[in-house]
């Protein structure tokens, strides 16, 4: 249970590309692109975390 706990806290940045990996792979589709897919998620969603935390920082203030 431990182990499920940690997985859950690490955050949607980690847990959805995992998810998505696994999910590829159960439909079918080959490992190497499967985890093209999730990385391709992952930076993605990371990337959109970072805009978003930018302009509340810097916007927050400003309104």
């Amino acid at each position: 249970m431990a182990i499920l706990q940690w997985f859950v806290n690490t955050g949607a940045s980690v847990m959805l590309p995992v998810l998505l990996f696994i999910f590829a792979l159960v439909l079918g589709i080959k490992p190497g692109r499967a985890f093209k897919s999730g990385l391709t998620v992952g930076v993605g969603f990371v990337g959109l975390n970072l805009v978003i935390n930018l302009l509340t920082e810097n916007l927050g203030p400003a309104a």
